[in-house]
């Protein structure tokens, strides 16, 4: 059937029919990259599935022990995004940025934007919206959105789509962004709503062939002439697709939770010394052949066991060493560390590793993988915020950019130190400011005040690291 007889019959322009298409194919995409997120999203959130067990461990104790998980995968992206913080914003005119900040918290996204880190770091992509005409940005969901990419600039957005389902009334909404045109969508049936994705049920075997029958109702121009969306990734490939930070750690994650589900089964059973008693004869019951109640032994303290017949024996067996499970624990959770880029400190508490008597600069250096980790991402993503920023709030000034407070924060006697010897050598004071983690508003207007901060800008122990490395 030719596009042209397609569309008449449906009462369609060619447009229109094309931005079905593209809104059934992004649906499609997201149905399919939901099966994935799904999955990061149950490690992250603790639900994990009982791995490397056999069919006969799991009919004996998977109903015992299945929901027992120690939750390393949240540890993984919690220690990174909290380790990222826009501490404020650059331009060629201090105004700018000082009213690019102002924005910034009025919009909340002091508080919000670590929700993006963390669907970057679990889904492999967060996304930013940019509305100019309200002025605001929002974080958007990763499982509701899709976005196309200029195969020749795969940094180069070419569409964006979000879908979502409104619990209400049932029915799917969608919005198709392009460079050209904003089109929304409404689903022509209630749509099953699958409770972790809030998309389109996965188990409907319907959706997985035919997808969602979107049906336009509104169509808007693009009076900005670019797509509003901007994206977070995490270790994008040669695409610019990003990749789970859990992707390779859900594996040993599996591992830790059999090994503790182990030690638990072997605390339950075999952790105390169990007595054998043999050549005795239990007297039974003659009508339903078993012991009598007022015959069998029952352990205490208190009671003295005594036996007739001189082929009576009493011995035990030793309870189980619940060491070895510890032990392989321990270089599981060591492997964890590594593949995760997560310093050895952080794990101290779970007997991972031994430290004792450690310098603060040993610490430091164990934390330099793990530091230069957070600082790539850093890089990644000061392009898109700065972007949406620029987009919603209508700055001009493309030097507009985010400042990240360092992701490495000392305390501030080994601060102050290094920016007196600094200063000795003639490194000016607005780079000394800074290194030492002020804001580029405080700088500038504590450079404004003659380089004193205003005691109430006063950076505290608190902000920069708290104690002594």
């Amino acid at each position: 059937m030719t596009v042209e007889l397609f569309t008449e019959r449906k009462g369609l322009t060619n447009e229109q029919a094309v931005k079905i298409a593209n809104a059934k194919q992004a649906t499609w995409w997201l149905i399919r990259n939901n099966t994935q997120h799904a999955h990061f999203g149950r490690y992250y959130a603790g639900h994990h599935r009982l791995a490397y067990a056999t069919s006969k461990y799991r009919d004996a104790f998977g109903n015992l022990f299945s929901a027992f998980g120690l939750n390393f995968c949240a540890t993984a992206i919690d220690t990174i995004s909290s380790r990222i913080e826009v501490s404020g914003f650059s331009a060629d005119d201090p105004a700018v940025a000082d009213d690019a900040w102002r924005s910034y918290t009025n919009l909340g996204l002091d508080g919000y934007l670590p929700n993006a880190f963390r669907q970057a770091l679990v889904y492999g992509e967060s996304y930013l919206l940019a509305d100019p005409k309200n002025k605001t940005v929002t974080i958007e969901d990763s499982r509701q959105m899709f976005v196309t990419k200029n195969p020749a600039n795969p940094t180069e957005i070419v569409s964006a789509f979000k879908a979502w389902i409104d619990v209400l009334d049932g029915y799917s909404y969608g919005v198709l962004y392009t460079t050209d045109s904003i089109t929304s969508f409404k689903s022509s049936e209630p749509s099953r709503i699958d409770p972790l994705t809030g998309m389109p049920s996965l188990l409907d075997p319907a959706l997985r062939t035919s997808g969602v029958q979107w049906t336009i109702v509104d169509e808007q121009t693009n009076p900005i002439g670019r797509v509003p969306v901007f994206v977070l990734v995490n270790s994008p490939d040669a695409n610019h697709r990003g990749r789970s930070a859990l992707q390779s750690l859900v594996p040993i994650q599996d591992a830790i939770n059999k090994l503790a589900n182990d030690l638990i089964v072997a605390s339950e059973f075999q952790a105390f010394r169990q007595r054998v008693i043999t050549g005795i004869e239990i007297p039974k019951n003659p009508e339903t052949g078993q012991p009598l109640p007022s015959q069998q032994l029952e352990a205490a303290l208190s009671r003295l066991w005594a036996f007739e017949g001189e082929n009576v024996n009493v011995t035990d067996l030793q309870e189980a060493n619940l060491s070895n499970y510890a032990d392989a624990m321990r270089v599981l959770i060591g492997s964890f560390s590594v593949v995760a880029v997560l310093p050895p400190t952080y794990f101290v508490a779970v007997g991972s590793h031994s430290l004792s008597n450690v310098s603060g600069e040993a610490v430091a250096a164990l934390e330099l993988a793990h530091v230069a980790r957070c600082e790539e991402l850093c890089r990644l993503w000061r392009a898109p915020i700065s972007e949406a920023l620029r987009l919603a709030l209508g700055i001009e000034d493309e030097n507009l950019q985010v400042e990240w407070r360092p992701v490495q924060r000392p305390s501030l006697a080994m601060l102050g130190d290094y920016a007196v010897k600094a200063a000795s050598v003639g490194v000016p004071k607005e780079e000394l400011f800074r290194i030492m983690g002020f804001s580029p508003t405080q700088i500038a207007k504590m450079i404004a005040a003659g380089g004193d901060p205003p005691e109430q800008e006063r950076i505290t122990e608190q902000d920069a690291g708290g104690g002594d490395a």
